[in-house]
């Protein structure tokens, strides 16, 4: 017996609907209102074949919803999931998303433009979505697509009117019409056939006659809306008499919705939070109370410590601002981090979840030493002499949305005063050089005021205490300065005359009179600690606490943050001895636990029961419930044992898989096979310097399996001399891989190697061409 819910279903008709849903997609990508439109496409042609397949289906009504909702909750999150990163764990990517949507929100709510795309690209999703299962199901299920098909057209109509000038947007008009006109001439068919099936009826010899005159009636009808449609626009266009009338009685809301989807005028991000390569001691200003980010650690907030959120160092001071000597960034992909660090007593490891709170954020504020970040980020660092790397600043790339989350690990300072006291005075030459630089023409009685401050003290620690309280003490916190006299130096008008300032003037001061005692001394901005909550374990962070302080190195521990700020709490540390610390000077690679795998407290989704209905059996009513907690265990047990690394045997390639268990079983596998395997066994440098055979091969050179990389890198440039500079720079990458303890950048390396194979390609055309010609 035919399955009556499937006599409506049809592969041409299918097909002829997702094309309109393709169409009106890719019109609305065309635009660029956001440059991730693409994802309405492809939910477009999911939730297309998926409504059509329910409406085919067997099930009834309610559960074709109930498994619509299931995997509604499942696709959308998933594509908008894609667009926040690969390299990062799929917990962060939706606490990034749900926080995302949250500021969005909360920005519309208080009618302040939305900088973030985000908010309007789910909210077409989502629209694009239901409006694609709904049409699909309604195709299948009743041969009646129209009525989400008429929202389609209204949504293409409403792209053309606020894109007016999109060159070429007629063209999609008259196809998505003539799309309807041939899904509406398909469906007229299958409906007739169907009543005739019906009714046992023959087929008259005139109904072709007929048929062409409906569809052609029909197709009159739509092309005639279609050719109306720039009329309508037009007398919608500014200046005319009833888009003035509309515009006045609809213009709070407009500005409202404006300010929804402001992010859309500008796809480019505003960061509106950064601390740049250098910094002016300024005259200040009221900072104000907005929250710029939020901090929740993981796991108890270490003891003795106080939190100072970094977002770079300073080196270079010239009497006027601060700058940094470095500038070469480094990128570094997600839950990755290459640096090696020494050993430092008095570290210890903590855990955080950073989120913004602003519409961008630039930095990444990690307390004392970062040890990885889940998010690509561009480092700033100077690496030493001892194969180290001193972190200077970090930026995220790209700049991390209000309401997104990153997780991230670092090493802050818990010292001893004891131990401080204990620790080498002798620094390196390369401290010596970085951080104790003096300004040219710095007055001389600021070094006399420090000599003057740390009489009778040699400690280096004694020293710093001594310049920190005294700063405390006898300088006046104010929010604003005025600009310091013409000709004068400004610490020696700030120390001497005014008396007063704020964070820049205190931390600047302090680290010029500790370099003029040989104590190398570095300036570091970001935010103070900020409002703690739960016992410590949340820290919420607004613009009023911009901050900067100064920070002293000393051997064995490496850098420590001082106060000499007196608005700001003076730094408490307390007596005794480091007796659980290694003093080891060896360099070390910092422990990488996966920040993708930490645990996180996600809140546990509330509901009810779906709703009741009657059934025919009690099996299927349990069906009916059980299909979708069924499914939802599925995916939160797959979630499990991705987690728990149980299921990494899915990974492996086939090949290996296969090649791996004959020669197991005493099999020899054929060389293709082990050909095969050993090829995906490869690292992705090997592979691309494994492509080199073939630059040869074209070239008409022949490479032999005892010559190493440097003969053949050497053979291909006597072939084709003007691919000398890349492949000598794929070389270099190539040997700091394999060979050498240095981390060869990738980047470099891709590079050179796509521009060898295109100068090897073109110089095997020519002498193709010209063998052809002789």
């Amino acid at each position: 017996m035919q399955n009556n819910n499937s006599r409506w279903f049809d592969w041409f008709s299918a097909i002829l609907l997702g094309t309109a849903f393709a169409t009106v997609t890719i019109r609305m990508r065309i635009t660029e209102w956001t440059p991730n439109m693409d994802v309405l496409g492809v939910l477009a042609i999911i939730g297309v074949i998926l409504g059509i397949m329910l409406g085919a289906s067997r099930f009834t009504s309610l559960a074709a919803l109930l498994f619509a909702v299931n995997y509604s909750i499942f696709f959308i999150p998933w594509q908008l999931g894609l667009l926040v990163g690969n390299a990062i764990s799929w917990d962060e990517r939706l606490l990034s998303l749900i926080g995302r949507l949250s500021f969005s929100i909360n920005e519309v709510a208080n009618n302040r433009p939305v900088q973030d795309s985000l908010l309007f690209l789910t909210s077409m999703s989502i629209f694009f979505w239901i409006l694609a299962i709904v049409a699909g199901y309604q195709l299948a299920r009743h041969g009646r697509p129209w009525g989400p098909v008429m929202v389609l057209g209204l949504t293409l109509a409403i792209v053309d009117f606020y894109t007016p000038y999109q060159q070429y947007r007629d063209r999609y008009s008259g196809f998505f019409v003539f799309i309807l006109l041939l899904l509406a001439a398909r469906l007229y068919l299958l409906r007739s056939k169907n009543e005739w099936l019906d009714k046992g009826m023959a087929v008259d010899p005139e109904i072709g006659y007929d048929l062409g005159r409906t569809v052609a009636i029909s197709g009159l009808v739509l092309v005639m809306l279609a050719w109306n449609v720039p009329t309508l626009v037009n007398a919608l266009t500014p200046g005319t008499e009833i888009q003035k009338v509309l515009a006045k009685q609809w213009e709070s809301v407009r500005n409202r919705f404006q300010n929804a989807v402001a992010g859309l005028q500008n796809p480019v991000s505003v960061v509106s939070e950064y601390f740049g390569p250098d910094l002016a001691l300024g005259t200040g200003g009221a900072q104000g109370d907005e929250i710029v980010f939020t901090v929740q650690t993981q796991g108890s907030r270490p003891e003795n410590v106080r939190f100072y959120w970094k977002a770079r160092t300073f080196d270079l001071y010239d009497g006027t601002q601060w700058k940094t000597s470095l500038s070469k960034m480094t990128l570094v992909p997600a839950n990755e981090w290459p640096f090696r660090y020494p050993q430092l007593q008095a570290r210890q490891e903590v855990s955080l979840i950073l989120s913004p709170k602003v519409t961008s954020l630039r930095n990444i504020y990690a307390p004392g030493i970062p040890l990885q970040i889940s998010r690509p980020v561009e480092v700033l660092g100077n690496p030493l002499a001892d194969g180290t790397t001193d972190v200077i600043a970090l930026s995220a790339n790209p700049s991390l949305r209000g309401g997104e989350v990153v997780r991230l690990r670092s090493w802050v300072s818990s010292p001893t005063i004891l131990g401080i006291k204990q620790s080498s005075t002798t620094y390196t030459d390369e401290m010596k050089r970085l951080y104790l630089q003096l300004p040219a023409g710095l007055p001389s009685r600021i070094p006399a005021l420090a000599r003057e401050i740390t009489k009778g003290l040699t400690n280096p620690y004694d020293q710093v205490t001594a310049i920190t309280n005294w700063l405390r003490k006898n300088i006046t916190y104010a929010d604003t300065v005025p600009a310091a006299p013409q000709g004068r130096d400004i610490l020696d008008w700030f120390l001497f005359d005014l008396r007063k300032g704020y964070c820049n003037y205190y931390a600047s001061s302090e680290v010029v009179m500790l370099r003029s005692l040989g104590i190398p001394t570095r300036l570091a901005v970001g935010y103070a600690e900020g409002e703690s909550e739960k016992n410590g374990e949340v820290f919420t962070v607004r613009r009023r606490d911009s901050h900067a302080w100064p920070e002293v190195y000393f051997p064995g521990y490496g850098w420590i943050e001082f106060e000499p700020t007196a608005s700001q709490p003076g730094t408490a540390l307390p007596e005794g001895s480091n007796l659980n610390s290694t003093g080891s000077a060896n360099p070390i690679i910092p422990p990488i636990s996966s920040l993708a795998n930490q645990s996180s407290a996600e809140p546990t989704p509330e509901g009810g029961p779906v709703g009741t209905g009657t059934s025919q059996n009690n099996g299927t009513l349990a069906l009916i419930f059980l299909i979708p907690a069924a499914l939802g265990l599925a995916i939160a047990g797959f979630l499990w044992l991705r987690r728990t690394h149980r299921l990494d045997f899915l990974i492996v390639p086939l090949p290996i898989l296969v090649s791996s268990n004959m020669e197991k079983r005493g099999i020899n596998p054929p060389a293709w096979l082990k050909n095969w395997s050993h090829h995906l066994k490869l690292t992705p440098m090997q592979r691309m310097f494994a492509r080199v055979n073939w630059m040869l091969f074209l070239m008409g050179r022949k490479s032999e399996p005892a010559q190493t990389p440097a003969e053949r890198i050497t053979e291909l440039i006597q072939a084709e001399p003007r691919v000398k500079n890349p492949a000598n720079d794929f070389l270099e990458e190539y040997q700091n891989e394999e060979y050498s303890p240095r981390r060869a950048d990738y980047y470099k390396a891709r590079d050179a190697h796509r521009l060898m194979w295109r100068i090897v390609t073109a110089g095997a055309l020519r002498r193709l061409f010209s063998s052809f010609s002789t």
